[in-house]
């Protein structure tokens, strides 16, 4: 665990066990076999981690880790009922990862991090009960979204190309005077820095242009709760308005720390896929 706010960057060394005594991502009200679950999958997240990189963030990028004021007896009851449980795949840590809320049925690895669904054949798309209905909107400028997405003409629409086994889109395409365009649908996410992979999408013709989201603030200030992301200062656009509704589905690490996790690393018995 690590606090790197400046030029002094502290490092917490600690054992694993004790380490998910005190992580800080559930609740005391969770029942046992779903505290146990949590725990193994954090185990198994965290020594992925370590074995990849040498350490681990303590903050919702990676796992929130709260130290001594996190700990409380259920979670305890629940690292030691468990003790030394990982998951495996193929003789390698396997992905556990996890989010806060996947919009009733998790996704698949092309869904949320755009790789090969073969390489974590594991990681499938399941739906689940959810009692969230918590949704909220981004609008965005046809000309500007097109501009985000390096269309070199003028768009005259925009709509999902394709979707994967969850429902999340993969692929968009973007209609104009130079002929279509299809991106990753993860591309349109970071232009406009949605929270969420499960979204649908419409245009609609208003007199006034939209607020332009900004991709990087919208991503800075998940605190603020969802739904209600800091706004941006109005921009002038064209009449033509991208809408954007999804549910909440925030993972608890960024694609680009998942993706360095990734990274090789020569160690004995388990090793990180």
């Amino acid at each position: 665990m690590s606090a790197a706010t400046g030029p002094l960057r502290v490092i917490n060394q600690i054992d694993v066990e004790q380490y998910l005594w005190g992580l800080g991502e559930v609740s005391s009200k969770w029942s046992p076999p779903a505290l146990r679950a949590q725990i193994v999958a954090a185990r198994t997240y965290a020594m992925r981690a370590m074995a990849a990189n040498g350490e681990i963030c303590d903050t919702q990028r990676c796992q929130v880790y709260r130290g001594a004021s996190g700990e409380y007896a259920q979670q305890v009851d629940a690292v030691n009922a468990t003790l030394g449980s990982v998951l495996s795949f193929g003789g390698h840590y396997a992905s556990a990862v996890f989010s806060a809320n996947a919009a009733g049925v998790s996704a698949t690895p092309e869904e949320g991090f755009g790789t090969p669904n073969a390489s974590h054949p594991y990681l499938v798309a399941t739906p689940y009960q959810s009692d969230s209905n918590v949704t909220f909107e981004v609008r965005i400028g046809l000309a500007d979204l097109a501009r985000r997405l390096g269309y070199p003409g003028n768009a005259t629409s925009f709509s999902i190309a394709s979707k994967g086994p969850s429902g999340r889109p993969l692929e968009v395409q973007i209609d104009g005077d130079r002929g279509p365009l299809r991106v990753r649908a993860l591309a349109a996410d970071a232009a406009m820095g949605l929270r969420s992979t499960m979204w649908d999408a419409r245009v609609e013709t208003e007199d006034a242009a939209p607020t332009a989201p900004d991709a990087q603030l919208l991503i800075q200030n998940e605190t603020h709760g969802p739904g209600r992301p800091a706004m941006p200062p109005h921009i002038a656009g064209p009449t033509q308005c991208q809408h954007l509704r999804r549910n909440i589905d925030r993972f608890h690490f960024s694609r680009r720390c998942h993706l360095e996790s990734l990274a090789p690393a020569e160690r004995s018995g388990l090793q990180p896929i």
